[in-house]
């Protein structure tokens, strides 16, 4: 063979060669690409199905440092919930904390088409904790026109504003300022008071814990009185309070207090104590 077909020889086989590496690296990144982007695409499908099976959960929007604590409490607590955020970093470290199943909306919670989304019209509740008041303020009123029966809890920074917030329908309004200065002083004070109070409404607290639970017209103890029920012989938890309809609570009930339906209870016992005492006040089976 000549020198020079040898080296057409050679040619050949550097492009047939180089080519075909080429097109083997080509189609392995596409394979990576395409991959990956049906693997988002079944995990996002997932995670619309089962945001859209939940039924009366609680909405958070926002899942800044205030919010972060709100949404631990509500999973210490196995209270369903979706959560709203635009933010692809804070996305991150709640799904490395809560798990990638934790049911959420990458969105502005300020559209109504990702509270739609979030299910905002099935809900029981909103936590509304955005960075700004008046983001708050717009969030709590489109929340409200698109589900009249939501309860509302929202975040304030500047406490001279409560009042446009109560206007628009928000059923309760934390200022995390306010409530921090008035559990230093505590602290400070009474600290075993705050102590013992803080342990009762933490969602970690497994030896005793305060709830409040309603009495449903067919439950077995509905129209009767404090002491012909006997709760405290039944379930051994302790009557703190009684409320009815949108009036005050009744604190340290009498034994001739009648037990009314849908009434609302306010009862403290160890959690299976709780479970049997919401067992007597639900319907009979």
């Amino acid at each position: 063979i000549r020198e020079s077909d040898a080296l057409t020889l050679f040619t050949i086989a550097l492009i047939l060669f180089g080519g075909g590496t080429l097109l083997y690296f080509l189609s392995s990144i596409t394979a990576v690409l395409i991959e990956g982007d049906l693997q988002f695409a079944f995990w996002r499908r997932r995670m619309v199905s089962a945001i859209k099976r939940l039924d009366n959960h609680v909405v958070v929007a926002g899942a800044g440092r205030t919010g972060m604590f709100a949404l631990r409490e509500l999973h210490g607590a196995s209270t369903p919930m979706v959560i709203v955020e635009d933010s692809p970093e804070r996305l991150e470290i709640l799904m490395q904390e809560f798990g990638e199943d934790m049911p959420h909306v990458a969105g502005d919670a300020l559209e109504e088409s990702t509270l739609i989304a979030a299910g905002i019209k099935r809900a029981r509740g909103l936590i509304a904790s955005l960075h700004d008041d008046r983001d708050n303020l717009y969030l709590c009123l489109t929340a409200r026109q698109l589900n009249p029966d939501l309860r509302i809890i929202a975040k304030v920074y500047n406490t001279l504003g409560v009042e446009k917030f109560r206007r628009v329908g928000v059923d309760a309004v934390v200022s995390p300022a306010l409530m921090g200065g008035r559990r230093m002083a505590s602290e400070m004070v009474q600290p075993e008071v705050v102590s013992f109070l803080g342990a009762l409404l933490s969602s970690n607290q497994a030896s005793l814990a305060l709830n409040a639970l309603r009495i449903d017209p067919d439950s077995p103890v509905a129209g009767q009185t404090l002491r012909n029920a006997n709760l405290r012989s039944h379930t051994n938890c302790l009557v703190l309070g009684l409320k009815q309809d949108n009036d005050d609570y009744q604190y340290n009930p009498g034994p001739d207090a009648i037990l009314q339906p849908d009434t609302e209870l306010l009862a403290l016992g160890e959690p299976s104590e709780l479970n049997e005492l919401k067992s007597l006040l639900g319907p009979i089976r």
